[in-house]
């Protein structure tokens, strides 16, 4: 079966008005000040509290997913259910989605490999409940997405394109961010370590370079993670 989550209500962010992205929030947490995502993150805060459906697009592992959540953390909606598209049956979707109550994000993960007839469904299913808003992700173009072309444009409202890791500005932030976040206080990288991983070019983005992190935090013998710790 396809897998599923859902939860009828999720914490929210307070949210502001003014056209700046406020700092802090579920949204601004996702950049390290790169321009590009600063643009991109400040659409995403103007577009979060309204109901226009949402497609996001980027290469594995650059956190559609972690985007996706933050738009719902800072919109209206008060149900979010999350469901992996491949593999995903007619009854399930329809079961999942008959199970939440009120305003709901409908998060569609990896929405080039939902069956067709599981995407006639879908068209049904947006069609009886108007308080589901659609958030769909993909690793493909738009222009290559196979979905039937009425169904693709009820989704793809607004498109929010992440820049895959190795045209970000903000590395050093990040790598930063997920130590503090995800390992000792102590532990820190070496300049030589930090070097080598700046000059990465990271096919897998964002997710690539936590799991890196991670090892290099479990291998290295004391505080500092050197080259040798580096996968």
């Amino acid at each position: 079966g396809a897998a599923l989550f859902g939860h009828a209500s999720a914490p929210k962010a307070p949210r502001e008005t003014h056209g700046g992205l406020r700092r802090g929030g579920a949204l601004g947490g996702l950049s390290g000040g790169d321009p590009g995502m600063a643009r991109l993150l400040a659409q995403a805060e103007r577009l979060a509290p309204g109901s226009v459906p949402l497609l996001i697009t980027g290469e594995t592992g650059t956190g559609k997913a972690k985007l996706a959540r933050a738009l719902h953390m800072t919109g209206t909606a008060r149900g979010f259910l999350s469901l992996e598209c491949a593999g995903l049956s007619v009854q399930a979707l329809r079961e999942a989605c008959l199970a939440m109550q009120g305003p709901t994000t409908l998060l569609l993960r990896r929405i080039e490999d939902m069956e067709g007839d599981t995407a006639i469904a879908l068209g049904g299913v947006l069609d009886q409940r108007p308080d589901l808003r659609p958030i769909s992700t993909t690793c493909l173009a738009p222009s290559d997405i196979s979905l039937p072309r009425p169904l693709f444009h009820r989704l793809a409202g607004c498109i929010l394109a992440l820049p895959p890791l190795r045209l970000r500005r903000d590395l050093d932030w990040l790598i930063t961010r997920h130590l503090r976040r995800h390992a000792a206080d102590t532990v820190r990288l070496s300049p030589s370590a930090r070097a080598d991983l700046l000059g990465r070019l990271w096919p897998g983005s964002i997710r690539e370079l936590e799991q890196v992190l991670d090892v290099a935090a479990a291998l290295c013998v004391g505080s500092v993670i050197d080259l040798p710790d580096l996968p």
